[in-house]
């Protein structure tokens, strides 16, 4: 072998060993710069799991680049945390000799692949450098489809209404009321499945929440976290306010739908965290409620009613739920089907039950049954029937409703909240007039059903235009309550062994001229008994005294003209109405001797009533006088010597709610203050020049003068400045109703404008003087309907500006022969 061939074989064996003597030599060096750069590419992940993190409580989606890239890091620390594993076991410092010696081979194999492996750790954080963004795209949350029933039968037009609502962009909040059962949730479901189907490719995302009665803001938050995605580690820690902000700032850059069933009251939806849909966000609210106020309270830009099944979509759902195979079961069927459909008022919740009851019912006699049972639980009042609200109030304070509040004044309004929320519940329904309301037959159906026990005891019996027969008298042995109107009751005898011993009578509306014989003696426990609208009815027979636990008796319009000196002893009587009768007067010392008497009312409507020269107002008005208990008083008066009377009566000043003045002749009225519970006046073809006491009546909520010639000023302008000290000026606070008729000289309501918080209706009929209202722009701002009155008499109307006319212009309606 020659020279150059020995060096050459030698140079590469030097050269091999040299390398690996410098991997060995510089291990620990490459170990730490493995270190240094493993730590910056962990510090780097950390920073983009953190960015990712935040992007995802936006709701943007990581790009498939950053998760690949966080994939590669997680795989790239294990490995090189490995390596450095392996790495500290070969440089350990407890080696005292050659320092690799008894680890040549393996300090030579990982000190060989440290460089590798720091590049591809610079590689990838070069790579973090290459990409810009961490997360795009907002993530697309589609509507989740709810479970309806297949059909929804007759809410065709309805559903119109509500998606021409929808897509019209000036309005964010829809409101959808009715009555319960009328189908409101089931066409928010069917909008919600449609928006699926068709519509969700503009909206980013869709949130259905059930509100309910009692309003969980927590439990509405939780349904909207999990719509959002929000993950546990960021929601759990955060209280309710947090996690409104937290939802807030998420929804405000998405375009969204948010359905709310059920609300029972106002909320708000910042509370929630939900921005306040508007022309700028272009989102969108629907929510049903049984109210329409509630549609006003929660500020909805469109209010939609849900109204029952016209007759033939009614039967249309009817037959759906019954099915085909059981109307063609027998020839009769149909027929019958279509009556029982028609119990049930359009109703779709009453239609879907009774529905479903009768599929398989394939004999006519059971649809027959069920025809009759509808029938009398119970048989019906025609739906546009008007409840007096006073009389209804004044019967549940008879009936004891109210017996623990212990005054009658806080009775009434506590039936009146009652009302209120009946109303707001849809339970009931506004009447023709404010001082009315109504109830749809099917709910009143419902609630006799539910009081009777789901119809196993007739506890509760109302007849209606139908003829009441003996035999009916034995089925009602065990009733609690009897209500007969408008029906054929005068010919009974009322023999002991089967007449009912209720603690309720009413018997109204019927042709009732006499009392069956025995009634009183036999019907002895019974606390109220309503013999009112019976025109023929003109005796009140002595045996009433027999009644010692009655503690309601109206005579309201009835054709009775006395009363028998007996009546004295009710001494339970807590109410007593004779209210447009033909009641003149009293026996002396009736009425005091009425000792527990709270409520009395007395008003006339006949002119030559009042002027009959031996009816007494001093001496009636003195026994009132004398009831300690008495708290609510309805009067007519029609002298003046009775004006003067009042003046010195302070006891039934303060009790009266209604007073009706009817008196010809020119008289000061003054010297009243205390009419604190005063809510109706009605001044009719008096001769007074002004009516300035009304500043010492706050809760006066209608007043109506008619045909009152000398009247010149409502309230007095120097009246105002004489009593200034004394005189309240936030007069008519409480006003709803204001009605003035044939006022010739009337010119002013008012010496300045007045808010009228409350103030809804006004009608102004031959009032030539009035040449200005006590309106500014501030006045019944949010409560006003509507102004009626003549084209003339509006045209010549004085105002403060233009703006304030242009205000109450919008409320005026030409006032109509019958208005």
């Amino acid at each position: 072998m020659d020279l150059g061939a020995i060096v050459e074989i030698i140079t590469r064996l030097w050269d091999c060993s040299s390398n690996r003597v410098d991997y060995i030599r510089n291990l620990e060096n490459n170990l730490n710069t493995l270190q240094n750069a493993r730590n910056e590419l962990k510090s780097i992940g950390q920073d983009v799991r953190r960015e990712i993190e935040l992007a995802e409580e936006q709701q943007l989606e990581p790009t498939n680049e950053v998760k690949n890239w966080l994939v590669n890091v997680e795989a790239k620390e294990k490995e090189i945390d490995l390596i450095l594993q392996k790495g500290a076991q070969v440089t350990d410092p407890n080696n005292s000799c050659w320092k690799y010696s008894k680890n040549f081979y393996k300090s030579y194999k990982i000190g060989k692949s440290l460089p590798e492996k720091v590049q591809k750790v610079e590689e990838l954080i070069d790579k973090r450098r290459s990409f810009h963004v961490a997360a795009q795209n907002l993530k697309h949350v589609p509507a989740e489809e709810l479970p309806l029933e297949t059909t929804t039968v007759g809410l065709e037009s309805t559903f119109d209404k509500v998606c021409i609502s929808f897509q019209d962009t000036r309005v964010g909040t829809i409101g959808l009321y009715g009555m319960g059962g009328v189908g409101k949730t089931t066409l928010l479901k069917k909008f919600n499945n449609d928006f699926l189907a068709t519509r969700n490719q503009n909206f980013d995302l869709v949130i259905w929440v059930v509100v309910s009665q009692v309003v969980d803001i927590a439990g509405a938050q939780e349904v909207i976290r999990n719509k959002l995605h929000i993950r546990d580690e960021i929601w759990l820690n955060k209280n309710m306010d947090e996690r409104a902000v937290l939802i807030f700032n998420l929804l405000k850059k998405k375009k969204f739908v948010l359905l709310l069933d059920d609300i029972w009251k106002r909320f708000e939806l910042l509370k929630l965290g939900v921005p306040i849909p508007d022309t700028h966000n272009a989102c969108k609210v629907i929510f049903t409620t049984r109210s329409e106020e509630v549609c006003g309270h929660m500020e909805a830009h469109r209010r939609i009613r849900v109204e029952c099944l016209a007759p033939q979509k009614a039967f249309e759902l009817f037959k759906e739920k019954v099915g085909e195979e059981t109307l063609n079961s027998h020839p009769d069927i149909p027929d019958l089907a279509k009556k029982v459909a028609a119990e049930c008022q359009g109703l779709p919740l009453a239609l879907i039950t009774v529905g479903r009851t009768m599929a398989k019912k394939e004999e006519p006699k059971e649809w027959e049954r069920v025809i009759e049972i509808l029938k009398s639980y119970p048989a019906k009042f025609s739906e546009d029937h008007n409840i007096n609200i006073d009389e209804l109030l004044e019967l549940w304070f008879g009936e004891g409703f109210f017996d623990e509040l212990g005054d009658v004044y806080e009775a009434r309004k506590e039936g009146e909240d009652i009302i209120k929320y009946l109303k707001l519940a849809c339970l009931l329904d506004r009447g023709e007039t404010e001082d009315c309301v109504r109830m749809h037959d099917v709910i009143r159906d419902m609630a006799l059903w539910v009081a009777c026990k789901q119809g196993s005891e007739s506890k509760f019996v109302v007849k209606n235009a139908s003829m009441v027969a003996d035999s009916d008298l034995a089925k009602w042995k065990n009733t609690e309550r009897l209500s007969i109107w408008r029906s054929r009751f005068e010919t009974y005898y009322w023999r002991p062994e089967y007449t009912p011993k209720p603690s309720s009578v009413l018997v109204r509306d019927t042709k009732l001229h006499r009392f069956p014989h025995g009634f009183f003696s036999y019907v002895q426990p019974i606390k109220v008994l309503d013999l009112s609208h019976n025109d023929n009815l003109n005796n009140l027979p002595a045996e009433i005294c027999q009644l010692v636990h009655l503690q309601y008796l109206n005579l309201s319009y009835t054709s009775i003209r006395t009363v028998p000196v007996e009546l004295k002893n009710l001494t339970s009587l807590r109410c007593l109405l004779v209210n447009f009768s033909y009641i003149l007067s009293f026996p002396s010392n009736v009425l005091s001797s009425l000792s527990s008497l709270e409520v009395f009312g007395k008003l006339m409507i006949r002119d030559e009533v009042g002027l009959h020269p031996y009816y007494d107002e001093n001496s009636f008005l003195q026994e009132l006088e004398c009831l300690e208990h008495l708290k609510d008083i309805s009067i007519m008066l029609f002298k003046v010597e009775s004006v003067h009377t009042l003046s010195n009566f302070i006891r039934v000043q303060k009790c009266i709610k209604y007073l009706w003045l009817h008196i010809p002749n020119d008289f000061k009225f003054t010297g009243h203050r205390y009419f604190s519970r005063l809510q109706t006046l009605r001044v009719t073809y008096c001769g007074i020049p002004d009516l300035n006491w009304l500043l010492h009546a706050p809760n006066l909520q209608s007043l109506e003068l008619i045909g009152c010639d000398l009247l010149e000023e409502v309230i007095g302008e120097d009246f105002g400045a004489a009593e200034e000290e004394e005189v309240n000026w936030d007069a008519f606070e409480s006003l709803k109703t204001l009605e003035l008729r044939n006022l010739p000289r009337l010119r002013s309501v008012s010496p300045q404008a007045l808010r009228f918080p409350c103030l809804k209706n006004v009608k102004v009929k031959y009032c030539p003087s009035l040449t200005k209202l006590p309106f500014d722009s501030s006045t019944a701002k949010n409560t006003l309907e509507f102004i009626k009155g003549d084209s003339d008499w509006w045209s010549c109307l004085q105002w403060e500006d233009e703006s304030t006319k242009d205000i109450f212009s919008s409320k005026f309606q030409i006032i109509g022969d019958y208005d």
